[in-house]
């Protein structure tokens, strides 16, 4: 069956007024958040005015100003941790979790065996 050429442009209206719309909506919320963060420093400044409080430790306090900063050069230099460890028995590769009752998986991801005091256990199907 043939869709007709007015579906289409329905279709395709809907979609482009749909992106308006979410794109005003982005729009409105940024301009509201602007004033309320103009609302709340006027309110603080208020605070701190009336209340005879330092009105810097107050907008640190309550405005979270302070963005926390990551430091890459920690990130970066972890050593990557080793999770699983290959092997290869009678021609079929597994991988083992070098632990004490490690789980052996299977090229399928299936649990097939242990690994218990250095050694590893496939099980018998």
């Amino acid at each position: 069956m043939k869709n007709s050429i007015n579906i289409k442009k329905l279709k395709k209206e809907t979609k482009e007024f749909s992106d308006i719309v979410a794109s005003y909506c982005d729009k409105i919320k940024k301009d509201y958040k602007k004033i309320l963060q103009e609302e709340k420093s006027k309110l603080i400044a208020l605070i701190a005015e009336g209340e005879d409080l330092d009105e810097k430790t107050l907008r640190d306090k309550y405005l979270n100003t302070k963005k926390k900063k990551t430091n890459k050069k920690e990130v970066n230099e972890t050593p990557k941790e080793t999770i699983f460890d290959k092997t290869n028995i009678d021609g079929i590769e597994y991988w083992y979790e070098p632990k004490e009752d490690g789980k052996v998986y299977n090229i399928e991801s299936d649990v097939v065996g242990t690994f218990k005091n250095n050694k590893i256990s496939i099980f018998v199907k």
